[in-house]
């Protein structure tokens, strides 16, 4: 249990100093948190099935928040006429574009959570 907690606590860390730099229109610094944010709060099919209801809930209260400010970052930043670096995702060879990288983490919170209203907008803009 007890690494499962710090990697949480180290996820929840980064999202809110995430929070901070985005607040602040800084939005490439906010993006490197949340990607780290996402690091940390990263577990495997295998494992989130092994966990107990308790620790899937604490999981998803950081993992679904992450998720979104890191779309709601990538949108912004290409809103505002940012480039946003493709991403390279843990496992893959090939970096990501941005907007794949949203989709899925779209689709992952819609499939941890089918009525999350905040995940449906995101997906639609």
């Amino acid at each position: 249990g007890y690494v499962f907690e710090e990697r949480l606590a180290t996820a929840a860390e980064h999202k809110d100093r995430g929070n901070e730099h985005f607040k602040a229109g800084e939005w490439q610094i906010a993006l490197r948190r949340y990607e780290r944010a996402l690091y940390h709060c990263a577990f495997d099919p295998m494992q989130m099935y092994d966990l107990m209801e308790k620790h899937k809930a604490a999981a998803y209260a950081v993992q679904t928040p992450v998720k979104l400010n890191y779309v709601a970052c990538v949108l912004q930043m290409r809103e505002a006429g940012l480039d946003v670096a493709p991403v390279q995702v843990e496992g893959e060879e090939e970096p990501r574009d941005p907007l794949d990288r949203c989709e899925e983490l779209i689709g992952e919170v819609l499939k941890a959570e089918p009525n999350h209203a905040k995940a449906h907008f995101r997906r639609a803009q």
